[in-house]
């Protein structure tokens, strides 16, 4: 009876079998086809695919096969996602995905879904005779011998401290700049937020007050007018100037309060119209004390202005004029 073959092709002599000849089919069973099953490495070249695809298989001989190496290193040359066919055995596999091109290669049974690796990336792999799957899915601790870089997920530093920093994030003596709405909600025991030397951003202009004044809440809490006003003024309270109105800004239920500070010469003027994104349909204006009337002479009279949103493009304006001489 001739010799069978394993799933790996390890030739197995029948009993009887190979008198005198045996020793060498053992020896190639070990030296060759056990040892690349257990630590060989195939190079798979762009000769080994055929449209982007190669087709491992093995055959009954216990000579080296690509389909039997533990470790596939794929240098090929690619010019779309690659596909590599193996066997539908139990066998692990170490793909390293070194082609050019920057493809990636994925890993598989005929017909089956497999494992894609990316350019440049290696992975274990474990095809359980159906299909191949990642194998690495959970480690109780990881120790590593230098920082993972942001770029792949990590914090870039070996402490806590050390992450913070390359993180940005805020409380670490750095400089943080946020350019999306941070929502802190804190709770029903906490407020959301302390600030200690909280400093907030003015405009100082060398303008007049004159007209109507577009002031955008996104650019500064305080605008300050150094110029001596010339007529009174209608104040438009709104976004940005790209335009972003602050009933976009705002939900219901919110508010901004912003502080405009005018300038006056001998003859004063002042804030006579109160507009919220151009307009004033929906807008109700309470001033402390009565809307003003006139400004004051020689001073700088500072006008603050906290907007709440009390419906789609509905506000009330609560406004207050304080002079500073």
């Amino acid at each position: 009876m001739a010799s069978s073959y394993s799933d790996l092709k390890f030739e197995i002599i029948t009993t009887g079998e190979q008198s005198g000849t045996w020793g060498t089919t053992t020896n190639n069973n070990i030296a060759v086809a056990v040892q690349q099953a257990i630590v060989g490495m195939a190079t798979l070249v762009t000769g080994d695919f055929s449209s982007n695809l190669a087709t491992l298989t093995l055959t009954n001989t216990n000579a080296l096969q690509n389909a039997r190496a533990l470790c596939l290193n794929i240098t090929a040359t690619l010019t779309a996602a690659g596909t590599i066919e193996v066997p539908a055995i139990q066998k692990p596999y170490i793909i390293i995905n070194n082609s050019v091109g920057g493809f990636a290669v994925t890993v598989k049974v005929n017909g089956q879904t497999g494992v894609s690796v990316p350019n440049g990336k290696r992975t274990v792999l474990y095809n359980n005779g159906t299909d191949v799957g990642n194998q690495i899915d959970y480690l109780a601790t990881l120790a590593l011998g230098t920082a993972l870089p942001i770029t792949s997920g990590g914090t870039g530093g070996a402490t806590a401290s050390d992450a913070r920093t390359n993180l940005a994030v805020a409380g670490t003596g750095i400089a943080n700049t946020f350019t999306a709405k941070q929502t802190l909600t804190g709770s029903t025991t906490a407020l959301a937020e302390l600030l200690t030397n909280a400093s907030e951003l003015v405009t100082v202009s060398a303008t007049a007050a004159t007209g109507t004044i577009a002031y955008y809440a996104t650019t500064q809490s305080v605008l300050y007018y150094t110029s001596n006003a010339s007529a009174n003024w209608t104040i438009n309270l709104t976004g940005a100037s790209t335009p972003v109105t602050l009933n976009t800004l705002l939900s219901t239920g919110q508010c901004i309060t912003v502080v405009h500070m005018v300038t006056q010469g001998t003859t004063a003027y002042y804030n006579s119209v109160v507009q919220v994104d151009g307009t004033t349909s929906g807008v109700t204006t309470k001033w402390l004390n009565g809307a003003p009337t006139s400004g004051s002479a020689s001073a700088v009279d500072s006008y603050t202005y906290t907007i709440i949103k009390t419906g789609s493009a509905t506000f009330t304006v609560f406004a207050a004029k304080a002079p500073f001489a």
